[in-house]
C-alpha cells in the first residue's frame, strides 16, 4: 500500500510501507478548467483519475475565468471554444511567478478548421476534441506539457484542407499525407527533410511527389510549389 506525502505544492513522494522502501519523485499538473458547470464538472472528474494531476479550479463565466487567469497558480488551462474566441479572456497569456511555462488548451465538441487556425492565432497550445478524446485527455495535456503537439503545423494542415477545395488544383492530395507534403515543398524542405518530417521511406515521398507533379502537370518540385502558393 501506497502512502502519499505531499512535499510541496509540485511534488510527490511515495514511500512503499511493509516491504521496502522506495522513493518516486512525480511531477504534479496543475490544471484550471473553464468550461460551462455541466462539462467542467464532468472534465474534473476524468482529470481526477489521474494521481499526477491536480485541478486549482473550474469556473465558467468571463469575468470568473479572467479573474482566475490572473490570480491561479496553473501549468495547463483547459478552455472551452466560447471563452477562446472571445480573447480579453485570454489576455494576457502571461506566465505566473511560479508557474513560468503555462500551456493553453480548446477543448471543444467538434474539432473544425477555423477553430483549429484561430486556436494558433491566439496562442494555445493545441484542441481537444472531448467527445473524441476524453478518455485519453490525461494523456494529451501530458503531451501538450512535453512539447510535442505541434498546433503551427497542424493549423497550417487546415489551413490548406480548407483552400484546396476552392483551388482548380483541389485533385492533389489524395490524403492527409499528401497535403504534409505539399506543405513541406512549400516550406523549402528536401525529399529527405520531408521523409523524416513525414516518417515515410524516402522512395515512397519521391512516388508521391512524382504522382503530385503528373497531376498539376509540372516537370519539377519548384513549379510544384509555385503552383501551390499563387
Amino acid at each position: 500500500m501506497s502512502t502519499p506525502i505531499r512535499v510541496s505544492r509540485r511534488w510527490q513522494l511515495t514511500i512503499r510501507l511493509g516491504v521496502s522502501v522506495r522513493q518516486c519523485t512525480v511531477k504534479v499538473v496543475h490544471v484550471l478548467v473553464c468550461f460551462s458547470e455541466a462539462r467542467g464538472q464532468f472534465i474534473e472528474d476524468v482529470l481526477s483519475r489521474s494521481q499526477q494531476i491536480t485541478v486549482v479550479g473550474r469556473v465558467h463565466g468571463d469575468e470568473l475565468i479572467q479573474s482566475a487567469l490572473a490570480t491561479l497558480d496553473f501549468d495547463v488551462c483547459l478552455l472551452g471554444p466560447n471563452s477562446v474566441e472571445k480573447k480579453y479572456s485570454l489576455d494576457p497569456l502571461a506566465p505566473g511567478v511560479n508557474y513560468p511555462v503555462r500551456k493553453y488548451v480548446m477543448l471543444t465538441t467538434h474539432v473544425t478548421t477555423e477553430r483549429v487556425i484561430l486556436a494558433h492565432q491566439l496562442g494555445m497550445n493545441d484542441v481537444i476534441d472531448v467527445g473524441l478524446y476524453m478518455t485519453s485527455l490525461n494523456e494529451r495535456i501530458e503531451n501538450v506539457l512535453r512539447g510535442e503537439v505541434d498546433l503551427a503545423r497542424l493549423a497550417s494542415i487546415s489551413e490548406i484542407m480548407n483552400w484546396l477545395p476552392t483551388n482548380n488544383i483541389a485533385h492533389l492530395a489524395q490524403d492527409e499525407v499528401d497535403i504534409r507534403i505539399l506543405i513541406e515543398l512549400i516550406e523549402g524542405r528536401t525529399n529527405e527533410e520531408i521523409a523524416t518530417t513525414v516518417n515515410l521511406a524516402l522512395q515512397t515521398v519521391r512516388n508521391r511527389i512524382s504522382r503530385l507533379m503528373k497531376a498539376a502537370e509540372v516537370s519539377n518540385r519548384t513549379q510544384l510549389a509555385t503552383l501551390l502558393l499563387r
